[in-house]
């Protein structure tokens, strides 16, 4: 199967199981929605006036461990749901699709997914060490005193550590995936380093290909919630610098909050039913290729 043959049966199996989209969204629902649970708590608290909440949440431990927990949970549940959802795909790439069979897969390979992805982020930590370990000579209390030197070591520290993010970040792309593919923790990092390795070019072709698509439906959330964009925002040639501040009216605010709701909305429902599952569906089959 060839790179091209990768991206059309991409395109042919989201097409035709858009419905896994709904994981992907839900993902993104149960973070509103638990999260909106200890904001409710202060906005009871505060009594809706929000200009309090400081001196509210200051005074208030418990308040601010719901916040922590609320948070918690909410990460937890979101990952369970994007973690269905690539299952989903992947069992929708073998011809077996059932929203009941990915949730309890979801749920059993569930702490193998967190521990990939914590594997995940210790490579990333221990790849930038030598990074860190070039910039150390220069970090002394008179590296300022030292003029262009700090400043040269400073760039070069950005550049490195800039390539190796990126490159390690392409290498451990597929982690996600082999896991939900049915790898353990430590072999979905060996399968997506694997993977990278044999088919690299094709990988950055794709992760190209997949930002582009995610730049476009951006383009197209901001374009349906343009219409409640405020006028100030659609044309601020208009400004009058004698006007009292538009930022500060009551309408203006409303305006605001209106198209970030909008926008928003539109924007996960697009990443949920366009590219989450497209950038599962290639990303899947081109490791099934590679690897």
């Amino acid at each position: 199967m060839e790179l091209g043959d990768v991206i059309e049966s991409g395109f042919r199996l989201w097409l035709s199981n858009l419905k896994v989209g709904l994981f992907f969204l839900f993902s993104y629902l149960s973070t509103v929605l638990i999260l909106l649970i200890p904001f409710g708590i202060l906005w009871k608290e505060c009594n809706g006036n929000f200009f309090i909440a400081e001196q509210v949440v200051k005074s208030n431990p418990a308040l601010i461990a719901s916040f922590f927990i609320s948070f918690i949970l909410a990460s937890l549940v979101s990952i369970y749901f994007y973690f269905a959802g690539i299952r989903a795909c992947v069992m929708a790439i073998d011809g077996e699709l059932s929203i009941v069979g990915a949730m309890k897969y979801a749920l059993k390979r569930f702490l193998s997914y967190i521990g990939a992805e914590i594997l995940k982020i210790l490579v990333i930590l221990i790849s930038l060490t030598p990074a860190f370990l070039f910039i150390i000579p220069f970090s002394t209390p008179n590296s300022f005193s030292k003029g262009p030197n700090f400043l040269i070591s400073g760039v070069i520290f950005v550049i490195l550590s800039v390539i190796t993010f990126i490159i390690i970040l392409i290498f451990l792309v597929y982690v996600e995936y082999a896991v939900a593919d049915g790898h353990s923790a430590v072999e979905s990092i060996k399968v997506s380093f694997r993977t990278a390795k044999n088919c690299f070019f094709e990988t950055i072709i794709l992760l190209i290909l997949l930002f582009a698509i995610g730049v476009l439906c951006n383009l197209l959330a901001r374009l349906i919630a343009f219409p409640f964009m405020p006028s100030f925002m659609q044309n601020p040639f208009m400004f009058n610098p004698v006007r009292p501040n538009p930022f500060l009216s009551p309408s203006y605010l409303l305006d605001m909050v209106k198209f970030l709701l909008v926008y928003l909305a539109s924007l996960s429902l697009l990443n949920s039913f366009v590219v989450s599952p497209l950038r599962a569906f290639m990303l899947i089959l081109n490791m099934r290729k590679c690897s």
